[in-house]
């Protein structure tokens, strides 16, 4: 099969990747400060077993746009643990 040539979608699926990987490197920097931070608190209650009943926060960076979770039965989840506990 010969192979095809690049077109305008293959470049900027590359501008794209390299574009991501520079926010990810400045996202990683971010010290994300308490001033430029903002959170909303969530809740699924209800639940036939109470024990199931959650809370978490959604954390927002408005520095480096970086979003995080914290949930209040497990504590720092997913891009959070970057955060140290105490700016939380």
């Amino acid at each position: 099969m010969p192979k095809r040539p690049k077109t305008e979608a293959h470049r900027l699926r590359k501008k794209i990747k390299k574009l991501r990987a520079k926010l990810q490197t400045f996202q990683a920097k971010c010290e994300h400060p308490p001033e430029d931070r903002t959170y909303t608190r969530h809740w699924s209650t209800g639940h036939y077993d109470p024990t199931q009943d959650k809370c978490w926060a959604v954390y927002t960076c408005h520095r480096c746009l970086d979003r995080w979770h914290v949930d209040s039965q497990r504590g720092l989840v997913g891009t959070e643990k970057k955060v140290k506990r105490s700016n939380a």
